[in-house]
């Protein structure tokens, strides 16, 4: 497979032409498009985060954590009205749990080249960038999480491209390779499929595309309050 560096030039290449498309196409404003390529280029680090090696890991881990952290404290900024004080304390919060508990956890869970090296994954990476980062613009919104997709799929094909080396040729591409939709673990397969649909079903309620479930639960109760289902009611 291609080394750490391999994996980065070829993001960056990528997130470098897809910065540029959007700029010149007038998609989002330019801090925008940079900020897409920049994410582009990080997104393809991401799949090795299930990797053996310590070093690449823990630097990843470490970044991944402060964009955790900005991400958070913008949003509650945004949504909230808590003190800037509190919002700091819970991207602290945000940077620990992602450094050290998701760290731990990605030992445990993962096997390197696994589900996270899947196309599944790399929806999921785009639709937790779609969920958690909330600017006012929906384009640049579009544009940064599908920079993620993007960033993860480069990694991806560049690890296709260097499979197609391997004896196996094109058929392990499919079969276990890096863009498998299914892997050999039913459990990490159940895992990963059941993950992306609540992902895109997120994705789809803040689309509009979709209501929510609160609409109808509320509808629910308020039928059991109704006399004919509920004889307490009516007192």
């Amino acid at each position: 497979m291609a080394a750490f560096h391999q994996h980065l030039g070829f993001s960056a290449f990528t997130g470098a032409a897809y910065s540029a498309t959007l700029w010149y196409s007038g998609t989002v404003q330019p801090p925008v498009a940079l900020l897409a390529g920049a994410t582009c280029t990080f997104a393809g680090m991401l799949p090795d985060l299930d990797s053996d090696s310590s070093k690449p890991v823990r630097e990843l881990f470490n970044v991944l954590g402060m964009v955790a952290a900005l991400l958070t404290a913008h949003r509650l900024r945004r949504q909230t009205v808590l003190p800037p004080e509190s919002c700091l304390l819970a991207a602290a919060v945000v940077y620990l749990g992602v450094r050290y508990g998701a760290a731990m956890l990605f030992r445990w869970c993962t096997v390197h080249r696994g589900m996270f090296h899947s196309l599944p994954a790399a929806l999921i990476a785009g639709g937790l960038m779609f969920l958690v980062y909330d600017p006012p613009e929906m384009a640049a919104r579009e544009a940064v999480a599908a920079a993620v997709s993007l960033g993860y799929l480069s990694h991806l094909v560049l690890d296709a491209l260097w499979q197609l080396r391997s004896p196996e040729g094109f058929f392990a591409l499919w079969h276990g390779g890096p863009l498998k939709l299914f892997g050999p673990s039913r459990w990490a397969n159940a895992l990963c499929w059941s993950l992306l649909l609540l992902i895109a079903y997120g994705v789809a309620i803040e689309l509009n595309w979709v209501s929510p479930l609160e609409p109808y639960s509320q509808r629910w109760l308020s039928a059991l309050d109704h006399p004919r289902h509920n004889p307490l009611a009516g007192r």
